[in-house]
């Protein structure tokens, strides 16, 4: 009985910490979402910060990440690399 509390403790605490993870990786923080095009997977995100950045400048910019997949986790993950090697462009 005292075992199946301690793997149940376990197991909480590791649904706790990828919960913690996936709050705080890129693809969250920006506001992504995924769609289907195709057969691929396809994050975009920015959205947020687009809409601050044309306040801020008055102007029309596009400053969307892309993050492309065959599946949700691998668009997901494409674009939390584009976002933390910089691999995106930002245009006024």
């Amino acid at each position: 009985m005292e075992s199946e509390l301690l793997q149940e403790k376990i197991t909480t605490e590791r649904l706790r910490q990828q919960i913690l993870y996936e709050r705080a990786r890129p693809a969250y923080l920006h506001r992504s979402y995924l769609y289907m095009e195709g057969d691929k997977w396809v994050c975009v995100g920015g959205l947020e910060d687009e809409k601050v950045a044309r306040e801020v400048f008055d102007d029309e910019v596009t400053c969307r990440i892309y993050g492309y997949g065959n599946s949700p986790k691998e668009a997901l993950d494409d674009f939390d690399r584009a976002w933390t090697t910089g691999e995106f462009e930002v245009t006024l």
